[in-house]
């Protein structure tokens, strides 16, 4: 995992382009997460570890239980309507 992380890194210093600064590491294992956050530290990234993860627009889960996949879709409805909400206003 940390080699792909250091390629990508080194491929984004190459094309010119930068590393968003709200980038987190996430992981199922807090200590994998620690230690590739160390790592990558040491060829400055500085992210930190999330504890939870942001919804990127995907409308999947793979859990094979329906309530789970029920309870993750009404969760990002609720939290969605704000920013919805907002984007309407604007428009």
């Amino acid at each position: 995992m940390y080699n792909a992380g250091a390629d990508f890194v080194q491929l984004t210093k190459q094309l010119k382009l930068k590393l968003s600064h709200k980038g987190a590491i996430i992981s199922k294992v807090p200590q994998a997460a620690k230690t590739l956050k160390s790592l990558l530290n040491q060829i400055g990234v500085d992210y930190q570890v999330a504890g939870d993860t942001r919804d990127l627009g995907t409308n999947f889960t793979f859990s094979k239980k329906p309530s789970i996949r029920k309870a993750l879709a009404t969760k990002r409805i609720k939290t969605a309507k704000g920013p919805l909400n907002k984007i309407v206003q604007l428009a």
